[in-house]
């Protein structure tokens, strides 16, 4: 009778084994992994950061453009549509960039606050946020909201 292997690999899959062969000059070290410094690892964090921001300005505004959309006399949703998938993007970006889930929220916040200055009008009282500019600020932050609360709110707890 045979004992059932053990593996300890994910989905049980055997784990490979650690490379134990000695370095042999230069080009061995070529192969292998560079690691990064602590300052250029620090420098690429916050010029993704100032993109991710850069982005979500670039984004609303971007989305306050197409707000007024009519195809003929029919209203066209694409702005709110935008505002889903530009979040839903951002996101991602910055938080692959930067590898952390509080910076992820910083392009929500340069959005939220691009979309509330383009709500007060101007010297003149007039004002670009159309019903259709409202419905997007509302679906935009209660993507941002979503996002927020299932990147940084939740609390993993052990089963």
């Amino acid at each position: 009778m045979s004992r059932p292997v053990r593996t300890s690999g994910r989905r049980g899959r055997p784990r490979p084994k650690p490379d134990t062969r000695a370095a042999a000059g230069p080009a061995a070290g070529a192969a292998a992994a560079v690691a990064v410094p602590v300052r250029a690892e620090r420098v690429l964090r916050l010029a993704g950061t100032a993109v991710g921001v850069g982005t979500g300005v670039l984004s609303a505004v971007w989305e306050l453009f197409l707000s007024p959309l009519y195809a003929g006399a029919v209203p066209l949703p694409v702005a709110p549509v935008l505002a889903v998938a530009g979040a839903l993007g951002l996101i991602w970006f910055t938080r692959t960039v930067t590898g952390s889930r509080e910076l992820a929220m910083l392009p929500g916040a340069a959005w939220f606050t691009t979309m509330l200055v383009a709500m007060f009008g101007g010297s003149g009282g007039d004002s670009i946020i159309s019903w259709m500019g409202v419905a997007t600020i509302l679906v935009g932050a209660a993507t941002w909201g979503v996002a927020g609360y299932r990147l940084i709110g939740r609390v993993n707890r052990a089963p």
